[in-house]
């Protein structure tokens, strides 16, 4: 991935509007830490199916990989990324101690 993918979203070349409504559920899903065998259960349909989605997904959002999708994700809000900081602090100040 490289900045030519930001800009494409930001100038608009890239439109959630050009997506089918499976390929934006299997977008969701992407995000998660489900296998595509998990996410084709949860969409009820086959892995295979939610590899071709993906194929379609990586080559209409010009991205290479899963973590590719999940950035598109986040930066056009369909997912948020979300910290429970209070446990977040402990954790990063019981690694600093370490």
């Amino acid at each position: 991935m490289n900045s030519n993918f930001f800009q494409a979203i930001l100038g608009g070349d890239i439109k959630l509007a050009s997506l089918t409504a499976k390929e934006i559920r299997v977008l969701k899903y992407s995000c998660s830490d489900l296998h595509f065998t998990q996410i084709a259960k949860k969409i009820g349909t086959t892995p295979r199916s939610v590899d071709g989605i993906r194929d379609s997904l990586h080559k209409k959002l010009n991205v290479n990989s899963r973590v590719g999708l999940a950035m598109f994700a986040v930066q056009v809000g369909l997912v948020t990324v979300e910290m429970n900081t209070s446990e977040d602090r402990k954790y990063l100040h019981k690694k600093q101690k370490q």
